[in-house]
């Protein structure tokens, strides 16, 4: 019983933290499939760079931010939904 209201006051504060450094996953992609040569999208990425591919380097970049839009959102739904001094803001 203790455990369910001590993790999750402590979960609101790191909830904001967790989710602003999953845009930086995304970056550290692009790095790590470079250095060890594993295919995926981060290396295509970089690749499109070299080659100079526009259509491609736009279209990462649209999913990349995509993905932390929508990562944004989901801590915001997250918040509003553990934090009740937010739900009784939002009605």
């Amino acid at each position: 019983m203790l455990y369910g209201h001590a993790l999750r006051n402590a979960f609101l504060p790191m909830l904001p933290v967790i989710g602003l450094s999953i845009p930086g996953l995304f970056g550290g992609a692009i790095l790590i499939e470079s250095i060890f040569a594993w295919n995926g999208i981060g290396r295509l990425t970089l690749e499109a760079v070299d080659r100079r591919d526009y259509t491609l380097i736009m279209g990462t970049t649209m999913m990349f931010a995509l993905l932390t839009m929508m990562s944004n959102l989901l801590v915001d739904v997250l918040q509003i939904m553990l934090n009740p001094r937010l739900r009784s803001q939002v009605h």
